[in-house]
């Protein structure tokens, strides 16, 4: 318990100053909420790892000066590897981020078949020797090459984890959850319960009308059909309290159509806030980019 709890202190006065960029112990227990020795140590933590540093006194004043400390944003680097599907291949881009998110490098790559190996170059060249604080991996949901996740904590010795782009879309709202629905993939979801976000499996095993990856946008009768029944079916198993869709095809006659088709086939069940959002490639990739270097 007491393991978890200073990795808990070492995760917020870690945000805290990562945010100011520099900051006394005094105001990073200000803004964290813990006490002063948790945050003394906390600190200790940060400064030994090379994650912080002490940089001399903040300004002149009564009593005892108290030490300011400096942030090193290029301590902490992350991977972000984005996949999706183009015809027979996948485009893939890798990004190196430092701990405040900027963008330090950038490849794209194709493959014909992504594998446990597929990453090792790439990550090779863009490091430089650089050790990897995470590696994060956002692939379609019906791109899942077995063994990658395994092989790249092998053989970077760092964590690994995978999220969707509709956990990039979520909101904070307890009891929400976010559909993902981009052209020629299957949908994603994620439903946010007990503070944590939980990816909600793949959900082109759903009985639908068509298969997603092969469904005109354009044909708003099928597409109508298709949205309606997929809200049917996540609001039934999951009982969100929010449902908010995103996707690149909204018009106001389709959502006001969908609405009703959903509200007939709940057949007067209480029914979740409904909202429908444009799909927009910024906003993923920066959610996308936030997880990534969430502690």
């Amino acid at each position: 318990m007491s393991d978890s709890i200073g990795r808990n202190s070492i995760g917020k006065v870690r945000a805290a100053l990562r945010e100011r960029g520099e900051a006394t112990r005094p105001q990073l227990a200000a803004a964290t909420g813990l006490s002063a020795v948790s945050v003394g140590r906390a600190v200790q933590q940060l400064c030994a790892s090379g994650e912080a540093e002490l940089r001399g006194e903040a300004g002149a004043g009564r009593g005892r000066p108290a030490e300011l400390y400096r942030f090193k944003a290029e301590s902490r680097i992350a991977a972000l590897f984005k996949a999706e599907r183009t015809g027979n291949l996948c485009t893939g881009q890798l990004e190196l981020l430092d701990c405040c998110g900027q963008v330090k490098r950038r490849e794209e790559a194709r493959f014909a078949l992504l594998h446990a190996q597929s990453l090792d170059d790439l990550l090779d060249e863009l490091c430089e020797g650089r050790r990897l604080s995470a590696i994060t991996l956002s692939l379609p949901s019906d791109l899942t090459p077995s063994r990658l996740a395994a092989h790249l904590r092998g053989r970077f010795g760092c964590p690994v984890r995978r999220i969707s782009r509709a956990m990039a879309l979520a909101d904070e709202t307890e009891g929400s959850l976010t559909l993902y629905l981009p052209p020629g993939e299957a949908p994603e979801a994620c439903l946010r319960r007990g503070g944590r976000l939980q990816p909600c499996g793949r959900l082109q095993l759903l009985p639908l009308p068509a298969d997603w990856a092969s469904l005109n946008p354009d044909d708003h009768t099928l597409l109508e059909e298709m949205v309606a029944r997929l809200l049917l079916i996540t609001v039934c198993t999951l009982a969100p309290e929010r449902l908010t869709a995103y996707a690149p095809f909204w018009t106001e006659r389709l959502m006001n159509r969908i609405r009703y088709n959903f509200s007939t086939k709940m057949r007067g069940y209480p029914a979740p806030k409904l909202a429908f959002r444009p799909l927009r490639t910024r906003q993923v990739d920066e959610g996308l980019r936030r997880l990534s270097l969430a502690d």
